[in-house]
């Protein structure tokens, strides 16, 4: 009798988690779509106190970015920045609230290209291929340590706040 009861208890349980967790859109519950990015007019305010927030950091901080800049410069050739292609926040309504009626899950973001300074040597994936970074990395420059170790290295990221891609 008590394995009938058990048995029951775990499948009364999965039937919970297959409810909230159903790709189902009738099914999914409505604290998450109550967590949907906002949309249109009320995003502005929080889009004005990035704008503000970004251009402030941005102009106190373009000092230090320009030393910064001549120091990548000057201790290892190759550009000061380094690019990569990121997806960005999929800012579109999901579900019955959206403009699509096909669209019924998230697909994803925009892609914007992110900026930071250069860390690394130029060609240090030319042989492994984009692999994480270890902790003694021997391609982080000897500059790039530092910038990592004080995450100064993203800085440059302000200008991407600054556009709205994050």
């Amino acid at each position: 009798m008590e394995g009938l009861i058990e048995r029951t208890d775990a499948q009364a349980a999965r039937r919970r988690l297959q409810t909230v967790w159903s790709a189902d859109e009738a099914r999914i519950p409505d604290r998450e779509r109550r967590g949907a990015p906002q949309q249109g007019r009320q995003q502005w305010p929080t889009r004005l106190l990035n704008f503000v927030l970004a251009s402030l950091a941005l102009v106190s901080l373009l000092p230090v970015m320009l030393v910064i800049a001549v120091l990548v410069k000057l201790t290892s050739r190759g550009p000061v920045f380094y690019t990569q292609e990121r997806v960005g926040l999929d800012r579109r309504q999901r579900g019955a609230a959206a403009l699509n009626h096909r669209r019924s899950h998230d697909t994803g973001g925009r892609p914007f290209t992110i900026y930071k300074f250069r860390t690394m040597r130029v060609d240090a994936e030319q042989h492994s291929g984009a692999v994480w970074a270890q902790q003694r990395d021997p391609r982080v420059t000897a500059i790039g340590g530092v910038l990592r170790q004080y995450r100064l290295d993203e800085l440059p990221q302000l200008l991407n706040v600054l556009r709205g891609e994050m």
